[in-house]
């Protein structure tokens, strides 16, 4: 059965890079069920599935499904590796993002300050992963704080071609 579980999750990835998620869906739900019959609630590979499955049915808008499948391949990563490590802190990341796509950015930015102090811990103030968190936290409470907006109205005036009514006469 390992065997069928890793050709499911080659045929996942390919129907993935084809853009048919829901087929995509599909194959990481049979290779989950495979997974936990043979392996039981556990194991490393397990978390992986349920994460690629969890972003999967982020991008097909289904933010409840993927928050679910996240929180559950976090548990598994945690008891694997203990909260303070870098993997869980990439499932964090992901956690915050689906979290801010379901609109509670009070819950995303706690996720992204815990990532980011995870990163600066384990890889260093530097290194890329930590980088992400930093720029993810920062995105997250500019768009809390609703200064992306005024930010994103000013561009747009300012990309406008002035009119004759709209100027000073």
């Amino acid at each position: 059965h390992p065997r069928l579980v890793a050709i499911l999750l080659s045929l996942a990835v390919a129907y993935g890079g084809r853009g048919d998620l829901q087929r995509k869906v599909q194959i990481l739900q049979r290779a989950l069920r495979i997974m936990e019959r043979e392996c039981g609630e556990e194991g490393l590979e397990l978390a992986e599935t349920l994460l690629d499955l969890g972003k999967t049915y982020q991008q097909l808008g289904q933010v409840e499904l993927a928050v679910s499948h996240m929180e559950r391949a976090h548990r598994l990563r945690v008891r694997r590796y203990g909260g303070g490590h870098h993997e869980v802190a990439q499932t964090l990341l992901c956690l915050a993002q689906a979290h801010g796509d379901a609109g509670d950015f009070l819950r995303q930015n706690r996720l992204l300050e815990l990532a980011l102090a995870t990163c600066q811990r384990e890889l260093g103030p530097e290194h890329a992963q930590t980088a992400a968190a930093r720029k993810a936290l920062r995105r997250a409470q500019q768009l809390e704080d609703g200064g992306d907006d005024d930010e994103e109205d000013e561009k747009r005036k300012a990309l406008q071609p002035e009119t004759k009514s709209g100027g000073s006469e």
